[in-house]
């Protein structure tokens, strides 16, 4: 998972004492698994729902993070728990290139952010609005297995866990490389 980084100044209309100055927000870079299940009832027309998990570091930097940090620092980091559930449209063409079938998807659902209990500063859980798309190409290497490759881009808000103080209201996406294998039944 390779996620953006996104920035912009505190909006926040409940009082935060650090409203209008300016703040970055960065979550690190991981692995993560993918869970998806496909139903192509037709070649045009078929369902997806997706799994995901993963486990990184959303980090925040700027003036606005040291009016409410000690010392100045201008550094907060709080690690999570991010878990996705999508619903989506699935796509897979009758033909093939180079022996490979294509397929498309794009979809949307939940994704939640739960700080972790010792690094997760005890912010509460949050979960943002996650809209995607993916493409890729799979290829049959027995009746009930095969294997699959492609690209996912979540697009959703950037978490601030329900604190005044770490909401910018921008719009973050992570890409995600996949590569892995299907059972058939």
């Amino acid at each position: 998972m390779y996620n953006s980084t996104v920035s912009g100044t505190v909006v926040s209309g409940l009082g935060a004492s650090n409203q209008g100055e300016a703040m970055t927000q960065h979550a690190s870079n991981t692995l993560g698994a993918l869970i998806s299940i496909h139903y192509p009832a037709k070649p045009y027309f078929g369902l997806e729902f997706n799994y995901s998990y993963g486990r990184y570091t959303e980090n925040y930097t700027g003036p606005a993070i040291s009016t409410f940090l000690p010392n100045g620092t201008t550094d907060f980091q709080v690690q999570t728990k991010v878990t996705e559930y999508t619903f989506g449209y699935l796509i897979t063409p009758p033909y093939t290139i180079f022996g490979f079938q294509p397929f498309a998807s794009v979809g949307g659902g939940p994704m939640s952010f739960v700080p972790t209990p010792r690094g997760g500063q005890e912010e509460p859980e949050k979960a943002r609005m996650t809209y995607y798309y993916s493409l890729g190409l799979q290829k049959d290497l027995s009746p009930h297995f095969g294997v699959r490759g492609g690209f996912r881009e979540l697009f959703f808000k950037d978490p601030d866990f329900g604190q005044n103080y770490l909401t910018i209201l921008k719009q973050s996406t992570t890409y995600e490389p996949m590569l892995g294998f299907y059972i058939r039944y």
